[in-house]
């Protein structure tokens, strides 16, 4: 999957009436209903604010703002995923011009803006991992070195060297090193999603 590492923009006038589009990289569908607000809010004069988003682990949401159904979110969120994308919202404002576009017009105005607003944005191949800090001997330590340096799904972050090591592991898939998911456990920490 690829993730947004800049934001897009993008702007063009159809038939008068004017799209401006913006691509965003999410945490959360938190962070998307705050951009989408402060959109709404920045550009409370348009006639309509499309939005649709997708994040992983599977959320994805469109909105129509009153635009006909299909015409809008839909083409945006089909966008994303012709991007191959996750983590993202793209935001449409649109000021109408008095001239009706028509389903069809309408849905592609919305799809170009996205698409462009998307190609406009720095994209970037990534993987979704799970990290987590952990304190360990000089024993257990190497053995997590090791494994970092045989398996890629497995990768050292930070290192803070002291009586015990404070490492900072990412992994795919923990059930395939159990006693790394036992350290895990037995300390209670914090394990959250990253893009590495």
């Amino acid at each position: 999957m690829k993730i947004i590492t800049k934001n897009g923009y993008f702007e063009q006038s159809i038939n008068k009436s004017r799209f401006i589009g913006f691509a965003y990289f999410v945490d959360s569908e938190e962070d998307a209903q705050k951009l989408i607000k402060q959109i709404q809010n920045k550009y409370y004069d348009c006639r309509h604010v499309v939005y649709a988003y997708k994040i992983e682990p599977n959320i994805e949401k469109k909105g129509n703002s009153s635009e006909p159904a299909g015409t809008a979110g839909a083409p945006i969120l089909s966008a994303i995923e012709k991007n191959e994308l996750t983590n993202v919202l793209v935001v449409i404002v649109r000021y109408f011009g008095g001239v009706l576009l028509g389903a069809s017009n309408l849905y592609r105005a919305y799809s170009s803006t996205a698409l462009n607003a998307l190609q406009n944005a720095e994209l970037k191949e990534m993987e979704l991992y799970y990290a987590c800090s952990i304190l360990c001997d000089y024993a257990i330590y190497n053995q997590i070195l090791s494994l970092s340096k045989k398996y890629s799904d497995i990768k050292i972050l930070k290192t803070f060297f002291g009586d015990k090591i404070d490492i900072k592991i990412a992994y795919k898939d923990i059930s395939k090193y159990d006693f790394i998911d036992k350290i895990i456990k037995t300390q209670n920490a914090k394990v959250e999603s990253v893009w590495l």
